[in-house]
């Protein structure tokens, strides 16, 4: 008898006729960043490093030097980027620049992630 139950349990199975319950799990949940997260320092544009993302290289008035992800080449309307070169049109030029740390969830480097840049005078 229980061979006959088992069958006829998995002929229902096989051809969809009993609802099976299944749960898929993401490997890694994306980051969540709040604007609430944001550090600021200003600092002088100083280079763009390109690889397989682009860093944007500042540095801080005490010698500090600050590598930040640039998600896009432009940040907040200032073509920081171009053609994975640095921009000799700011070259130099102080800027205030928000940013969050970004935890790497792979266990590989933690970053700097830039969210904003405004042009001191």
């Amino acid at each position: 008898m229980r061979t006959l139950i088992t069958i006829f349990l998995l002929c229902l199975t096989s051809f969809g006729w009993a609802q099976t319950k299944t749960t898929t799990t993401s490997a890694k949940a994306p980051a969540k960043t709040t604007a609430k997260a944001d550090k600021v320092f200003i600092g002088k544009y100083d280079h763009v490093s390109c690889g397989e993302h682009c860093s944007v290289i500042f540095i801080g008035d005490k010698g500090k030097e600050y590598d930040g992800f640039a998600k896009t080449d432009e940040i907040s309307g200032y073509k920081l980027i171009v053609n994975h070169e640095t921009n000799p049109e700011y070259l130099g030029k102080k800027f205030k620049v928000w940013y969050f740390m970004e935890k790497d969830p792979d266990g590989g480097f933690d970053h700097i992630t830039i969210t904003k840049v405004e042009l001191q005078k």
